[in-house]
């Protein structure tokens, strides 16, 4: 439950883990994942996301939803609201490309590549 009383965000599908995280606080990992993947030191903020992505394309692992709240925690001030992690936006598309099917990477990619242009023009 977050501050507002409200579940975080329910149940994922590939199109929603694209675009957000699941929290650690509220997932629970087989130990296998440990055997072939781990938290990519380089995303100081967001390791886990990138984890998730590889899980979730890794057809050896099923994620599951369980409507239980496993996790009660606040949802504001946490390092993730106060600190962006620059390497896992920089490398955000290459993320969805090497995990997502093409219907869903592609049109966030475009998205990501006009923001990011948009962006530096703004700042020109």
């Amino acid at each position: 439950m977050t501050k507002r009383n409200i579940r975080y965000a329910g149940k994922f599908g590939a199109a929603k883990l694209a675009l957000k995280n699941i929290c650690q606080q509220a997932i629970f990992y087989p130990a296998r994942v440990f055997e072939t993947h781990t938290f990519n030191e380089r995303y100081t903020v967001q390791a886990d996301w990138a984890l998730n992505m590889a899980c979730w394309k890794d057809s050896q692992f099923l994620f599951q939803y369980v409507p239980l709240m496993v996790a009660d925690f606040k949802d504001e001030g946490g390092i993730s609201s106060e600190r962006r992690d620059l390497a896992i936006e920089r490398d955000y598309t290459l993320l969805l490309r090497r995990y997502f099917r093409f219907w869903i990477s592609w049109p966030l990619c475009v998205i990501v590549v006009i923001w990011r242009f948009l962006r530096r023009k703004k700042f020109e």
